[in-house]
């Protein structure tokens, strides 16, 4: 408000682990070099600290791993930049060029993108490890990748791909091309004859 400098830190980019076998990757929206044990703070509590209003910040569909046991979902991010120019770096940027690999069939993490989104032009950071300008009204759009998978998506339980479909944490299509589940969109019920005929048609 009195126009002093400020350094805005937040993980917005940073999402959920990978598979281990027996267990799906922990869901979660803080640094990953924690192990899930620094939380991330709200966004009312941002918002009130800085000049940034945060536009959307949730999990992304169809964003991890696929696998018996599936990656945590990565997470989309957009926020305004309510003030005037600044400077954005994206830190190490690991996510947008390296992938973590699914083990024993499971699904590769998804690559992390980011944009900025300045008037109707949309501009992709091709770049995320350099400085770039923001302009005041710009704003940033992170899609981060979620958590590599283990073992075949296809032997994962119909009720938890289910699950993951009720809760947009995977799309009907996944559902069905991916783990070869078919789920009612209506009830988010599993058609046992149709998953049947399409873990048939996959082996």
């Amino acid at each position: 408000d009195d126009g002093g400098i400020y350094v805005y830190s937040t993980f917005c980019a940073a999402a959920g682990a990978g598979a281990v076998a027996g267990y799906d990757g922990y869901q979660c929206v803080c640094d990953m070099g924690t192990l899930g044990v620094v939380g991330k703070t709200d966004a009312e509590e941002e918002m009130a600290r800085f000049p940034w209003e945060i536009v959307q910040y949730e999990f992304r569909t169809d964003s991890h791993g696929a696998g018996r046991w599936r990656g945590a979902p990565g997470v989309i991010w957009e926020g305004a930049n309510d003030s005037g120019d600044c400077r954005l770096t994206l830190g190490s940027s690991d996510g947008f060029s390296t992938q973590a690999r699914g083990q024993h069939g499971g699904g590769d993490t998804p690559l992390n993108k980011a944009h900025v989104l300045r008037g109707e032009e949309t501009i992709e950071i091709v770049h995320p490890h350099l400085g770039m300008q923001l302009k005041a009204g710009d704003h940033l759009l992170t899609l981060a990748g979620g958590g590599a998978g283990i073992g075949a998506p296809e032997k994962r339980d119909p009720q938890a791909v289910a699950w993951d479909v009720r809760n947009e944490l995977v799309s009907l299509e996944m559902a069905r091309d991916v783990y070869k589940v078919a789920v009612d969109p209506q009830t988010f019920a599993v058609d046992q004859v149709k998953t049947a005929e399409l873990r048939k048609a996959g082996r």
